[in-house]
């Protein structure tokens, strides 16, 4: 859980230093640009998450030959697929940020910025991957301790390439690539020295296990997919609404609601090994208790954000932007209209990687696609058509309420037929 909070840290630390030292422009600018860094971690989700749950189903049917090919077959696939992308994104720079959001006013910031999350693709999705198999491999401590180190050194790297060096968008963006990597590689440095099941072998590479692989972290693409979609409807909705200032304001919203969608996320990743091991030991009374822990501590964190959010929505702001007092007070307005979402996001969010865990695909493809991308989207144009520019913000909020519906209904048809 604080493994994934801290990965917010990186987009937080850069959206800070930038907003401070380059400005609200720079700042909008950063906001186009994340889309992608989301959904290179959805993709990094998709082949990592996918495969560490049937390796975690494999271990708990003691199938540790299956497990290890799992593991090998979705590291290798997934290495391929970011090398494709890095390549293809930077042929292409120019067209692809314009495609973003990018026009003459703000092209200078963007560029440098893309460009270097363009190279790291594979290394960023590499640190997602590796992540969630050190987690079910039954070490959370190490991810989180790797963790914990780069997100300081991304903090201190951001101030000393942005503010010591003068590097502008380019250093923030080498900071986190940087300070990714140095993770990644601690991590990997156990699992090539103290992991029996994670140890990387090319003899163990079996494509026809990728089907299952990609079947298995689908939902998990489009959980993590649907902040980068959502991003780009919603910076194109505001800027429509609200000009340039647009952009700044769901940057800003953005930047808080990744580090509450992780910590979330984190109860669900945490739930997840148990879920599966309970699953292949067919342990019942456990997949029931583990699901209800992790609904019920996503509620809780749930209420501590909307403590925070509307006590302090003021402080909460101006750590990004304190250039403009009158935008400010818009994106103040915005953000408390937005708040509501926070409460609800982990009745989606825990019950559909319960679904994903336990092997029901299906049911787990329902609520993260409702929640990520159909119900956002189609609200986030549907609201100001109906109610006017600032119901834009209660799009999210109504899709959240929307898919927890669905989603306990969902869990509630799912435990009475196990019963029977």
């Amino acid at each position: 859980m604080i493994s994934m909070a801290l990965l917010a840290i990186y987009t937080f630390t850069d959206s800070f230093v930038i907003g401070q030292k380059l400005g609200s422009a720079a700042l909008g600018a950063m906001g186009i640009c994340t889309p992608v860094i989301t959904l290179t971690y959805a993709f990094g989700y998709l082949f990592g998450k996918g495969g560490a749950a049937l390796y975690s189903i494999a271990l708990g049917q003691n199938d540790m030959q299956r497990a290890k090919t799992i593991h090998n077959t979705s590291e290798f696939c997934m290495l391929v697929f970011g090398i494709a992308a890095a390549i293809v994104l930077n042929l292409l720079i120019h067209p692809f940020a314009a495609f973003l959001g990018a026009d003459a006013s703000n092209m200078e910031y963007v560029i440098p910025y893309l460009r270097v999350i363009l190279i790291a693709i594979p290394a960023l999705m590499m640190e997602i991957s590796t992540t969630c198999y050190v987690n079910n491999d039954g070490q959370p401590n190490i991810s989180m301790e790797t963790t914990v180190i780069a997100v300081i050194a991304n903090v201190i790297l951001d101030f000393v390439f942005v503010y010591g060096f003068q590097w502008g968008m380019f250093g923030a963006a080498f900071a986190t690539v940087f300070c990714s990597c140095m993770g990644t590689v601690m991590k990997l440095v156990y699992v090539c020295t103290r992991s029996e099941g994670l140890k990387p072998s090319f003899r163990q590479i079996r494509l026809s296990q990728i089907g299952s692989i990609l079947g298995s972290g689908f939902s998990s693409l489009i959980l993590e997919s649907s902040s980068a979609i959502v991003t780009f409807v919603f910076i194109a909705q505001a800027i429509r609404y609200y000009g340039n200032s647009g952009s700044v304001i769901y940057t800003v919203i953005m930047n808080w609601t990744l580090i509450a969608v992780n910590l979330v996320i984190g109860v669900s990743e945490a739930a997840q090994p148990l879920i599966s091991l309970s699953y292949g030991m067919k342990d019942a009374t456990g997949l029931t208790a583990y699901l209800r822990y992790s609904v019920l501590s996503a509620l809780l964190l749930g209420v501590l954000f909307e403590i925070i959010g509307y006590g302090f929505t003021p402080q909460l702001v101006t750590v990004f932007a304190n250039d403009n007092p009158e935008l400010i007070q818009l994106i103040i307005r915005c953000m408390r209209m937005y708040l509501p979402a926070f409460l609800l996001m982990g009745f989606g969010i825990c019950i559909g990687s319960y679904f994903q865990a336990s092997g029901k695909a299906a049911q787990s493809f329902v609520i993260m696609t409702l929640r990520g991308i159909i119900l956002p989207v189609a609200f986030a144009f549907l609201f100001p058509a109906l109610f006017g520019t600032s119901s834009l913000w209660f799009a999210t909020p109504a899709a959240e309420l929307v898919t927890s519906c669905v989603a306990v209904i969902l869990s509630l048809l799912e435990t009475n037929q196990r019963k029977k």
